[in-house]
């Protein structure tokens, strides 16, 4: 996007504050805490992108997307229907390597993404997915079947209605007079105040109903989000216009225009990042809360309007002192609820030239909505996730040296389910994934590719009223440091959308270890049955077992043969962008290893030779372990994922 201006998780969950004495604007932590997060799961071992969004759906599906890039013409986007432990490519069956859900596989697209998941008036579980087409347009899927088929394709959203350029989009749903109706809001490049679209038909047809939204703008930059308070039909609309955080707020209405008043929520220090948005959210009550960064100090700023927008109250910082953040999201639950996720680290550098170790931070409050709001603060990932400064100039990073330090985009994404349970979206970039040349212009920088992880909140207070502390675990394994990991029975379906194919069971993982013992490191992935396993006729079968470590992915993999299975243990092959920067990675080529398959307890067991892997000594943490099965028709490809067991933890020599 640009702007006009040109152990479950951790090992131990670190608090990164201690109660603080409340000032008028400093946030305070709760006197309880207790809040943990699950083992980072990673949502595509093969594909990365950067500015990841998320949407957990009603009926407890949870959707990610994020785009390819200009460069690829593709987005892409993901579904978990098992509670977040593992991720699914949305696809169609015409689209041999995965592309975006609709439209031909050759773009334009690759450019923004959004997507929003609510059940219908008519009870259908829809999904609705949006792709910016070359700063020309925006293109529009709708399923009407929870992900599994896309009904609705309209390719040229915004062009159709004469605009003329296009930019970050965010959508939003409401009801009126029993109808569904959708809102596409856009960086609109021609009116200069955005432009917001409705459609009364889940994104077939868009009409203008807002341009400009924001009236006499005079700076305005890229929006942060559209929300709609299904009780009052009140839109909000975030962005900053200058050094103003502002917020318009307009009545919906299925016919006619729509007239958008803006909001002075607060006056920045200096002119703000082009790359930072102003994020915003509402609870159940109709309070609304935006999120921002102050870029004097990279501050990570928030306030609240109990009155539909039209007072806000006292600006509060969250983030704590000496630390340095950028790229903050919020969302919110029941009335006076609220979290927030961004990246942080302790580092003083200013964060163009600041190589970390970032982390991502995580706040919540129950008093969000107050006047002197207290939140909690503490770092959801057990390890660093970007090692490399943060371009925030939009872009204008693409090219240079910046190009290299826009691997974590413009923002990350944080959503609540019905439970007030949290997830956080981001980009872990602390990989190996990037041409060695880029390395040259900062050595102390290691610019990996976006690689796209989902934590979900284990335990702590629930963002919705009533539930009080949420259950131990959430149908997720439910210890601080899992050393291996289980899988439901019968999901290694393949096709997984469109026509659904049967259950496959040598490629249906049940468990995933690793064990240590005087011979070295062996991978034991457990399958449904055996029968048959290692040896194909047509295309290729495959089963891995992935990890991260020393700021590296590793792997070891069983690849099925016409003779047999054929193992190996090593590093992914990156495919980099012409900047770079990493796009994919190819899990063929590494050193062969032996390996065998214990058909008396149905797994497969892949040796795999330290020195392959990097060397990790005894004691040393390898975190995100996960089993994947895959098929595939040419080596050296893309492969398609059949089956993934959750993450777990594992320190060598146990």
């Amino acid at each position: 996007m640009i702007r006009r201006s040109v152990f479950v998780a951790l090992l131990t969950l670190a608090l990164l504050t201690l109660a603080e004495r409340p000032t008028s604007d400093r946030s305070t932590a709760d006197a309880a805490t207790g809040i943990t997060f699950s083992v980072p799961v990673q949502v595509d071992p093969q594909r990365f992108v950067t500015e990841p969004g998320v949407a957990v759906a009603p009926w407890s599906a949870v959707f990610t997307s994020g785009p390819w890039g200009f460069s690829t013409g593709q987005s892409f986007m993901w579904r978990s229907q098992d509670g977040s432990n593992s991720y699914d490519l949305e696809k169609l069956e015409v689209s041999p390597v995965g592309l975006r859900p609709c439209s031909t596989p050759i773009g334009p697209g690759g450019g923004d993404t959004d997507q929003i998941a609510f059940i219908g008036v008519n009870g259908e579980r829809i999904v609705v997915f949006v792709d910016l087409e070359s700063l020309a347009g925006v293109l529009t899927c709708t399923s009407f079947d929870g992900g599994n088929s896309w009904a609705i394709e309209n390719t040229l959203t915004t062009t159709q209605q004469a605009e003329g350029g296009a930019d970050r989009m965010w959508l939003a749903h409401d009801v009126l007079s029993g109808r569904d109706v959708l809102y596409l809001a856009n960086d609109d490049l021609v009116s200069g105040g955005d432009a917001v679209y409705r459609s009364l038909d889940y994104g077939a047809n868009w009409e203008v109903v807002a341009q400009p939204a924001f009236v006499n703008a005079q700076s305005i930059g890229n929006p942060g989000g559209l929300i709609v308070d299904p009780a009052t039909h009140l839109l909000y609309f975030a962005n900053s216009d200058g050094r103003n955080v502002v917020v318009g707020t307009a009545a919906g209405a299925a016919s006619g225009s729509l007239s958008f008043t803006t909001h002075v929520v607060a006056t920045m220090g200096a002119d703000p990042y082009a790359a930072d948005l102003v994020r915003i959210s509402l609870d159940d009550a109709g309070n609304a809360y935006v999120t921002w960064l102050e870029p004097t100090d990279d501050s990570v700023k928030t306030s609240a309007s109990t009155d539909h927008g039209n007072t806000w109250t006292r600006v509060t910082t969250v983030s704590l002192p000496g630390t340095r953040n950028v790229l903050s999201a919020i969302a919110a639950g029941s009335s006076g609820r609220a979290a927030l996720a961004w990246y942080t680290t302790s580092n003083p550098a200013p964060v163009t030239s600041n190589n970390g170790p970032w982390y991502v931070a995580f706040a919540q409050s129950l008093s969000a909505a107050s006047s002197s709001p207290s939140y909690t603060v503490v770092r959801a990932t057990p390890h660093a996730i970007h090692l490399n400064p943060v371009c925030v100039s939009g872009l204008g990073c693409s090219a240079g040296t910046g190009a290299a330090d826009r691997n974590l985009g413009d923002f990350m994404s944080i959503a609540v389910d019905a439970n007030g349970v949290a997830f956080v979206v981001y980009n872990d970039t602390a990989n190996q994934l990037f041409d060695p040349a880029l390395r040259l212009a900062n050595p102390s920088s290691s610019p990996g590719a976006p690689n796209v992880h989902v934590v979900r909140q284990l335990s702590g207070p629930s963002l919705v009223a009533g539930k009080g502390q949420i259950a131990s675990g959430n149908g997720r394994q439910a210890v601080t440091t899992p050393s291996s990991a289980t899988d439901a029975a019968g999901d290694a379906n393949w096709p997984k959308q469109g026509t659904i194919g049967p259950n496959i069971p040598r490629l249906d993982l049940r468990s995933a270890s690793l064990v240590t013992d005087v011979s070295g490191l062996h991978a034991r992935i457990g399958v449904g049955d055996t029968t048959g396993l290692g040896l194909t006729t047509q295309g290729a079968e495959a089963w891995m077992l992935q990890w991260w470590w020393n700021n590296a992915l590793w792997y070891a993999k069983a690849d099925a043969t016409t003779t047999g299975l054929a193992c190996s243990a090593g590093q992914p092959t990156p495919i980099f962008s012409s900047s770079g920067n990493g796009k994919a990675a190819v899990y063929f080529g590494a050193p062969a290893t032996t390996c065998r398959v214990d058909t008396a307890t149905n797994t497969l067991v892949i040796d795999i030779p330290v020195a392959s892997v990097g060397g990790p000594a005894t004691g040393a943490i390898l975190h995100e372990v996960t089993a994947y099965s895959f098929l595939y028709d040419t080596p050296g490809t893309l492969m398609n994922q059949v089956d993934a067991t959750p993450p777990f933890t594992y320190r060598v020599g146990d």
